[in-house]
């Protein structure tokens, strides 16, 4: 067992601070290095957390004092960077999705199983507590066997168009869908065989970008299956900039989700709104259930045990996402890849 855990983060953006919040709550990591290509964002967020900034995360590989690594730049960077981190035997959390390329992601979890180091994938909603307690009725029994579940994930115009400066080398499918994706996958305990989906473009087009405005895919199970949806182009007067919502039908109970709020509803033998948990920001110091990931990936490396979210589930998340990518191209049904 580890009496502390060196860290460093690359990617000092939105999320990578998160990263960086959670780590310095914790009584036994020290955040060595903060890696951006924005050399002043690297110093602003390094000297936070008294660490070292650097341009280059070649630098972190080299230093056998990193034990570990969180990867938090834009999808698409993910798969050189984790491979060059386990390649150098450090232990890696990479934000989702593992990768944005089936081919990556493959060579991501082989990198892995060759170094002995974990990778976990950042599926943060497992950790949402609406969530935990649709996942903690359905393994209690009480929702039966899963039958259909509906998902929703959108965000307003304001994410592509401000928020993210590398939108147009991503789009809802990446950003968005792995979360449901995985939700779905987590929640039925189940592996999805073939993805079906249909999008559209226009708004974003006009804008002078290349995403899809919205996407809408059937994932079939061998017993079960899910609709996904989501969207880039809710208006910027939605209440929130992330809309959010499931519905999950199985044999014996209905449960209707809103992740957002800290509540569930469900149906069942009587119908009940069970209180769950929220995020907040106390005296400048941020709680709540999207730090917990992070801290149970700490927690793991320094118990000597093997986190959560596997390189082989994000593989999967991947490969699914891939295969509603190529029936967006196809119109017809697409089989998911298997490592």
């Amino acid at each position: 067992m580890k009496a502390t855990l060196n860290v460093a983060v690359v990617g000092a953006g939105l999320y990578g601070r998160v990263h960086l919040s959670a780590y310095r709550q914790h009584p036994r990591v020290r955040v060595l290095y903060v890696c951006d290509l924005d050399e002043e964002r690297a110093r602003q967020a390094a000297a936070a957390v008294g660490a070292r900034a650097t341009a280059r995360y070649a630098e972190i590989a080299a230093d056998p004092q990193v034990d570990a690594v969180s990867v938090t730049t834009p999808d698409f960077a993910h798969a050189e960077i984790v491979t060059a981190m386990l390649e150098a035997g450090k232990h890696v959390l990479v934000e989702k999705p593992l990768a944005t390329d089936v081919a990556e992601a493959r060579a991501m979890v082989a990198a892995a199983q060759a170094s002995g180091r974990h990778l976990m994938v950042d599926f943060q909603n497992r950790w949402n507590p609406p969530l935990v307690a649709a996942k903690q009725r359905i393994e209690s029994g009480a929702f039966g066997t899963p039958v259909m579940a509906s998902a929703r994930l959108a965000n307003t115009l304001f994410v592509p168009r401000e928020m993210l400066a590398w939108a147009g080398r991503s789009g809802p499918q990446w950003f968005l869908l792995p979360h449901l994706a995985d939700l779905v996958c987590w929640l039925f305990d189940r592996r999805a065989v073939r993805g079906t989906a249909a999008g559209r473009k226009g708004v974003l087009a006009a804008m002078g970008g290349d995403a899809y405005d919205a996407i809408q895919a059937l994932v079939e199970f061998d017993d079960c299956s899910a609709t996904l949806e989501t969207a880039w182009i809710l208006p910027d007067s939605f209440p929130r900039v992330v809309d959010f919502s499931a519905l999950l039908l199985g044999t014996r109970e209905r449960i209707a989700l809103s992740p957002t709020e800290p509540l569930i509803e469900v149906s069942g033998s009587r119908h009940e709104w069970p209180a769950v948990g929220a995020l907040q920001e106390i005296h400048g110091v941020t709680y709540g259930w999207q730090l917990l990931p992070i801290l149970h990936f700490v927690d793991c490396l320094l118990a000597g045990e093997t986190p959560q979210c596997t390189a082989a589930e994000g593989f999967h998340n991947t490969a699914l996402i891939g295969a509603i990518e190529q029936s967006l191209a196809s119109g017809t049904p697409t089989l998911i890849e298997r490592l």
